[in-house]
């Protein structure tokens, strides 16, 4: 579009030039032309220079040759020839080449005397015939001009034409400062009509190689590692859009990989042990099996895990980087140990890229907030629901693991009975094949460099979608909207994030440590930046208290369901290791209201609670007006009483 109106943009500029400037470009070249006369000359040779400039029609020719053999022909000396000898000499520009030929001594048969021939041209074509005849022969009948000023070598009395070469000047200079503004307004204009989609590539298309969904070993959220090189498919680009700048950014962040947690350690122990009892030998994608020996530890980060959030500062810096430049984020995490590590490796990653393209902080280590997790604390960053309530009781706690199980049966017997075939007589039930699926993505992340586990080429695909299927339905109904009282646990967080977009003090009844926010040292309101680090079942309830994702349906328990079906809801899409959300404030040219952008692992949220545009934004008010359910305490009275579950979708 851009390069089809340049010929337009150009016939306009050269005509509003024309008429504006070309008299004024002849009457200036007029008054700052050599002439002949001032050197005691003849007095007409002005006359016929004017005559000349006026018959120009042309408004100027750019010739910087011309330039160049006038500052040549000035610094050379040659000797004085006779008078009669020298004839006036027009000439056109010179090449390149000719340059040369002026500062060399005349070739072998040129006219000593001052007539150079075809020699002082390498192209006669351009050499006007003043003073010859054909073929470059003297002309003996041309007329004779007489030397001016006897005392000075001939050649420097040469009338030379300048008008080309200040046109051109003039032409250039005018030229290289119109033609920018003309094209940036061209471009500006452009924007104004254009499809935001048409002028924006979706920049996740070019620099993502595979989806998560995609990879084998990317099935289970647990084993989804995103860092700066990864995410998940948008349709909206998440770019800063035109005519905008970010003034506030929040990240909630998950910790990184981590290895099982100390039951699941020993349960995996058992599960391989049984495996390497029953089986005597084993061959082809199995063979690893036969001297396998796990490494697994329990629940602290992984090297990989610290890679990964160290990662995670350096990109939230790099998006972020003009933000950071009014100081340092403030940071909080869940007294966790493998969330307080995460908090530090990515306070590390921040740092480090801040340091390399700005200035250190002179007070690194960041501070961080340590909110502990245990009885009688209240942290917004972690389910505090009682537990004979929510975590332990019927039917509460167990809605998400019932829809899981049912899922299983659809899909679990077959591959335990393909286990049991290839691995005779391995006599595996279906939580041993859960079990090995499990080892896949917990063995990958214990990898320092993040390599691909053999556990994973152990399943096909279709297995590994499953899985991933396996794994979204226990964060939906267990902590997410599929739950009654999931999104309930998230309503404090929900209402601090208002508070620090809006910069007002929390209004709050859940789960706010009252004792903090009400301090301005633990719970500032004037920061740019803010982090916090948690875990993935809380950002489930998080996400589902602010209506994140409020567009997907209930979940079916019986049957597969694919990413668009769940209008992009999926635990591998939410709450991978080190996933994380950015909560955006922006303002924009032509709003009279700051914007409100929310993207999860680069996938930006269309924001339908509240009306989002084409870019995924809200008004900040409309934002703030969406989170009712927050702003009223959910359902945290019901968290200390009875209440019905809900019944799952099945067909």
């Amino acid at each position: 579009m851009t390069l089809a109106t340049l010929p337009y943009m150009r016939a306009m500029y050269n005509g509003l030039r024309k008429k504006l400037f070309d008299n004024l470009e002849k009457k200036w070249a007029r008054q700052i032309q050599p002439r002949g006369g001032e050197d005691g000359g003849n007095a007409d040779n002005d006359g016929g220079q004017d005559q000349a400039l006026a018959d120009d029609g042309q408004g100027g020719i750019m010739n910087f040759e011309l330039g160049v053999e006038l500052e040549i022909i000035e610094e050379e000396e040659v000797p004085a020839v006779p008078e009669q000898q020298h004839d006036v000499v027009d000439q056109a520009p010179i090449g390149i080449a000719g340059i040369g030929d002026l500062a060399q001594e005349p070739a072998p048969g040129a006219d000593q005397e001052g007539n150079r021939g075809d020699a002082l041209d390498p192209n006669p074509l351009q050499q006007e015939n003043h003073g010859q005849g054909p073929a470059g022969a003297p002309n003996h009948d041309a007329p004779v001009a007489q030397n001016q000023n006897p005392g000075l070598p001939a050649e420097q009395h040469r009338v030379v034409r300048l008008v080309p070469l200040v046109s051109a000047v003039v032409h250039t200079m005018m030229g290289a400062l119109a033609f920018p503004a003309v094209a940036a307004g061209m471009g500006d204009l452009i924007l104004l009509f254009l499809p935001y989609a048409w002028r924006v590539p979706p920049h996740w298309r070019e620099r993502r190689s595979r989806g998560l969904l995609q990879s084998r070993s990317s099935s289970l959220q647990s084993q989804t590692c995103v860092d700066e090189r990864d995410g998940v498919p948008s349709d909206i680009p998440d770019l800063v859009p035109p005519n905008c700048k970010i003034t506030f950014a929040q990240i909630l962040s998950r910790h990184g990989a981590r290895h099982p947690t100390s039951s699941k350690t020993k349960i995996y122990g058992s599960t391989i042990q049984k495996l390497q009892d029953n089986v005597q030998q084993f061959s082809g994608k199995y063979s690893f099996l036969n001297n396998f020996t796990s490494s697994l530890d329990a629940d602290q980060l992984t090297v990989f895990g610290e890679r990964q959030m160290i990662h995670s500062g350096i990109a939230f810096y790099s998006r972020y980087k003009n933000l950071a430049k009014q100081g340092i984020p403030f940071i909080r995490a869940s007294g966790e140990a493998r969330v307080v590590k995460s908090a530090q490796n990515f306070s590390q990653g921040f740092h480090d890229a801040k340091s390399t393209a700005q200035k250190a902080d002179i007070d690194y280590p960041y501070p961080i907030l340590e909110i502990p997790e245990g009885d009688g604390y209240n942290n917004t960053c972690v389910i505090v629901a009682p537990p004979e309530t929510f975590e332990e009781s019927q039917p509460y706690h167990s809605i998400g693991s019932r829809a899981q199980q049912t899922f299983l049966e659809t899909f679990l017997p077959a591959v335990t009975d393909r286990l049991n075939a290839d691995l005779a007589p391995a006599n595996l039930s279906a939580s041993d094949t859960v079990n090995i699926m499990d080892l896949c993505p917990f063995t990958t992340a214990a990898s320092p460099i993040g390599a691909i586990s053999s556990f994973c080429d152990l399943f096909t695909d279709d297995e590994w979608h499953h899985y991933d299927y396996y794994q979204t339905l226990g964060k939906y109904y267990g902590y997410g909207p599929g739950n009654p009282l999931g999104p309930s646990q998230g309503v404090g967080f929900a209402n601090e994030l208002v508070a620090r977009m809006t910069e007002r003090p929390v209004d709050d009844h859940t789960s706010v440590n009252h004792t903090l926010d009400y301090n301005a040292i633990t719970f500032p309101l004037n920061q740019a930046l803010y982090v916090d680090v948690s875990h993935d079942n809380d950002m489930t309830a998080i996400f589902s208290a602010m209506g994140l994702y409020n567009g997907t349906r209930a979940l079916c328990n019986t049957s597969i369901e694919t990413t668009w079906q769940t209008r992009g809801y999926s635990a591998a899409w939410t709450v991978p290791f080190a996933g994380r959300a950015y909560f955006e404030k922006m303002e924009c040219r032509g709003e009279k209201e700051e914007l409100v952008r929310i993207i999860v692992n680069d996938r930006v949220l269309p924001l339908e609670t509240c009306g989002g545009d084409a870019l995924g934004r809200c008004t900040l008010s409309k934002f703030v007006g969406s989170l009712s359910f927050a702003a009223g305490g959910g359902k945290w009275d019901m968290c200390f009483t009875g209440y019905d579950h809900a019944n799952i979708r099945t067909y």
